[in-house]
């Protein structure tokens, strides 16, 4: 089985991937940055509970970072066969208040480190073994809007890597993507409010923690699926109604 690393393990929904892949068994590395707290709690759980977990902390923006993690994780847990490049940064700018600073923060952390993390994951595996890379990306890369032009970027560039990579890397490791619409509340909003922007899409709702960890059990499962990406959206990229104040909701959403 190889272990799994899965990047921004701390907290949300990298929190609960690690969760689950440990509960199915894998030992897993835990990377984190400012989560690191969480992650080593985390770890420590896991293998209080019977399970292997190792809590790794890494900056991404750091270019030695990647090959540094996927080493460390070889060491600890044995050949990293499961690589989950989660880690992203999220923030808001457009063509007209980019800067260099918000377009190298969303691309360094969104879509570098996971080149960079790919290119250790593939150097360090055994001949012997078959790998797996899951990217996650976001329901914008079918569903571009005005705002967060980095960050999308970021993630429309990593949806073709996912293509890219599941072509050249076959038959010895699988490429595939996850792009969730809404999962969790922002960290400026509540449940209500995430209640009431996805009541607009074409399903009446967004996707969940537990759904998207079902997705990475099939993506790891299924040996025949490469370069593909699975939409968990609620079909919000098909056309769905934006809220009056844009988003993040604003203040006149009743």
């Amino acid at each position: 089985m190889g272990c799994a690393l899965v990047t921004g393990a701390g907290r949300r929904l990298g929190l609960a991937m690690a969760r689950a892949l440990a509960a199915d068994g894998w030992p897993v590395a835990l990377a984190a940055r400012t989560s690191f707290a969480d992650a080593s709690t985390e770890a420590r759980n896991i293998t209080e509970g019977g399970g292997k977990a190792v809590a790794i902390r890494g900056d991404l923006t750091d270019r030695r970072t990647p090959a540094a993690l996927v080493r460390e994780a070889s060491e600890e847990l044995g050949p990293v066969t499961l690589l989950v490049n989660n880690a992203a940064v999220f923030i808001d700018d457009s063509v007209r208040s980019a800067g260099p600073d918000t377009i190298n923060a969303n691309l360094d952390t969104n879509l570098v480190a996971p080149m960079l993390l790919t290119r250790a994951f593939c150097e360090l595996l055994p001949s012997s073994e078959r790998g797996c890379v899951i990217n996650m990306l976001d329901q914008r890369v079918a569903n571009p809007t005005p705002r967060y032009m980095s960050y999308t970027a970021s993630k429309v560039a990593l949806e073709a890597m996912t293509r890219t990579w599941a072509l050249q890397l076959a038959p010895a490791v699988r490429v595939n993507g996850i792009a969730p619409g809404m999962a969790l509340p922002d960290h400026r909003s509540d449940d209500a409010a995430m209640a009431r922007w996805t009541a607009g899409f074409p399903m009446g709702r967004g996707t969940s923690p537990e759904e998207i960890c079902d997705a990475l059990r099939f993506l790891i499962q299924a040996p025949s699926v490469t370069g593909q990406v699975l939409h968990l959206d609620g079909g919000q990229r098909l056309g769905w109604q934006h809220p009056p104040g844009g988003y993040p909701l604003g203040p006149d959403v009743a």
